[in-house]
Order: structure tokens, then C-alpha cells, then sequence
């Protein structure tokens, strides 16, 4: 299983998680802005608390 990991802690917004998004992979990253508008935990990845 492919899974992107996403450990930056200030992205904008990732184009990076549209592009896995698009081939059904799950993403891991953390919490920040964007990125936790476009990840919903247990359906297409997981969060993590920014800068733990």
C-alpha cells in the first residue's frame, strides 16, 4: 500500500494532496491551514498536531 507522507508544517496549500487524492492514496500530515480542510481523518488519511 502507497500512503504519502506530508511532514511540513507550514504548506499553503500541497498540490501534493490534491495529485494523491486523485490515486485514491492516503496522506498523512499535519494540521495546518489547508491541509486539514483537505484530509478527513480515517476516510483519505490522518492528521497530526502541527509541530508534535
Amino acid at each position: 500500500m502507497d500512503v504519502l507522507i506530508l511532514p511540513s508544517v507550514a504548506e499553503v496549500a500541497p498540490l501534493v494532496i490534491l495529485e494523491a487524492a486523485t490515486r485514491h492514496i492516503p496522506v498523512i500530515a499535519s494540521d495546518y491551514l489547508a491541509m486539514k480542510d483537505m484530509i478527513e481523518p480515517n476516510i483519505n488519511g490522518l492528521l497530526f498536531e502541527n509541530g508534535n
